[in-house]
């Protein structure tokens, strides 16, 4: 029978490999960013997300994507607000309702963060061949999708 355990142990280790070596690269990038934006929290990261994929949110969209009360996404986006990545607009349809896009600065920041990363995994996975970044890409894939769906399902 295979012995799962060694393999596994073995992949703990070298992903927090890969995981410091991202930080360590990302908090450096920080320390010397000529950005004028605050780093968000881990919570504000999920509403960024979120707002960038959508374009503009509502408060109860937020509230709901995160499984939290309307008042947490509120305190989240004043604090997005606060620190320049967010911006509040009227929804012209029904002067009640809020909503939230990116402010052009943290637009320009976002892309620039995502360049960057790119930038770290090419690096990081130059050892690899075409042929085995797509298969490991492939299968950390069908991990992330069996995770999603099993959050669904809950």
């Amino acid at each position: 029978m295979f012995d799962r355990k060694p393999h596994l142990e073995s992949l703990f280790e070298s992903l927090n490999v890969i995981k410091r070596k991202l930080l360590s690269d990302h908090l450096r990038k920080q320390l010397i960013s000529k950005e004028k934006l605050e780093r968000p929290t881990l919570s504000q990261w999920n509403v960024l997300r979120l707002v960038r994929k959508k374009g503009e949110v509502s408060v109860k969209e937020i509230s709901e994507a995160l499984g939290v009360t309307s008042s947490a996404s509120t305190q989240l986006i004043d604090g997005l607000v606060n620190k320049g990545y967010l911006v509040r607009k009227s929804n012209p349809n029904d002067r009640r309702i809020i909503l939230v896009k990116l402010s052009p600065s943290s637009q320009k920041h976002l892309s620039n963060m995502k360049m960057q990363r790119l930038k770290w995994l090419t690096e990081i996975f130059a050892v690899l061949s075409d042929e085995e970044l797509a298969h490991y890409a492939s299968l950390n894939k069908k991990i992330a999708d069996s995770i999603i769906k099993d959050k669904t399902e809950l």
